[in-house]
């Protein structure tokens, strides 16, 4: 059973190599392959398959990632031609993403072992990378999207507890998409640092004519705790501006049992 599943992974890598045109462009039978691999993963014997199963599902999620990022930069070069998009590479892009969510989504609450933490980090960390994609974030990919956002909950990493709001825009995601985003995020571990909180401020170029009146909004990061007074030594102080009337600290009382 093990080499099955080795062959099986094997093939399904060299399925996602999009520098690889013979490979990329071939057919599989797909629907058979996630039937037999999640029936064998599902079994009790198939826990020992996990480590590699998860690694090689994390190397094609990388893949295909590359694969779309190439897209979206071949998009940017073909912008002013749209006849010059390649719909065809999309497709394939959309229907070999959706085989491997479907593979991921074999990994349940059940699996969370210790020595797949590497895996399921770099599996979730792809999975938040691709929502910033227009394979993902656009046209048809939104139902991938979707299934992105039910898939990151369940596979659990540490990836996602720190720079959550730096992580967020780094994905330059329309407002709707960005709140979506930001309902599956978890709760960040520590209280200390910038929290799941954003600020809309308004930002005035330094140079820009009198007679527009356009204004750019953009969000800043804030830590609540810094909004309280009377709370000194704050990680968050350069976030906050100084008060005008600078409190004096009060002496640190310690109370001793007798």
């Amino acid at each position: 059973m093990g080499s099955v599943i080795a062959k099986i992974l094997q093939i399904l890598e060299d399925d996602v190599k999009h520098t690889q045109p013979d490979k990329f462009e071939r057919q599989l039978n797909t629907n058979s392959v996630v039937h037999l691999v999640g029936g064998i993963m599902c079994t009790p014997s198939g826990n020992a398959f996990l480590p590699r199963y998860m690694m090689s599902l994390a190397t094609q999620l990388e893949w295909l990632y590359e694969g779309c990022a190439h897209y979206d930069q071949q998009l940017q070069l073909a912008s002013v031609d749209p006849a010059l998009r390649n719909s065809i590479f999309q497709r394939r892009l959309r229907c070999k993403l959706a085989v491997r969510l479907q593979l991921v989504g074999v990994i349940g609450t059940n699996k969370h072992a210790v020595l797949t933490i590497c895996y399921r980090d770099r599996i979730v960390k792809t999975l938040f990378a691709l929502l910033g994609t227009s394979v993902v974030s656009t046209g048809p990919g939104l139902s991938l999207f979707s299934w992105i956002l039910d898939l990151i909950p369940i596979v659990n990493a540490s990836v996602l507890h720190d720079r959550q709001f730096e992580l967020v825009e780094s994905l330059q995601l329309p407002d709707e998409l960005k709140r979506r985003v930001w309902s599956v995020l978890p709760r960040p571990m520590n209280m200390f640092g910038t929290a799941n909180v954003f600020v809309g401020r308004i930002v005035r170029p330094a140079q820009s004519n009198v007679d527009t009146k356009s204004e750019n909004p953009e969000y800043a990061p804030i830590d609540p705790w810094g909004l309280l007074e009377h709370i000194p030594q704050l990680p968050s102080d350069a976030l906050v501006p100084a008060l005008p009337n600078q409190i004096p600290k009060r002496p640190r009382r310690v109370f001793r049992c007798v």
